[in-house]
């Protein structure tokens, strides 16, 4: 007859960790009032040269395309066939 000791270990297994999430980024330096008011007036300009270019583009599609029903009515609407 054998006899086998046995040993009990305790161990503690910790979970893996999830990577850490990257630092929030810096903030920018507080600006001054005028360099706001500057960069508003900017994008205000922006938008409004956007929107003139938008506008200038329906008219000038609008006016082709007026062109071209006029020409086709004119076309069509020539001599009367014969029956």
């Amino acid at each position: 007859m054998e006899i086998v000791a046995l040993e009990a270990v305790a161990a503690e297994i910790e979970p893996p960790q999830a990577p850490l999430p990257p630092p929030p980024a810096p903030l920018p330096p507080p600006r001054a009032r005028g360099d706001f008011r500057t960069e508003m007036q900017a994008r205000i300009a922006d938008f409004r040269r956007h929107q003139e270019r938008f506008e200038r583009e329906r008219e000038e599609y609008c006016a082709a395309t007026l062109t071209k029903l006029r020409a086709a009515i004119r076309d069509a609407s020539g001599p009367p066939a014969k029956k």
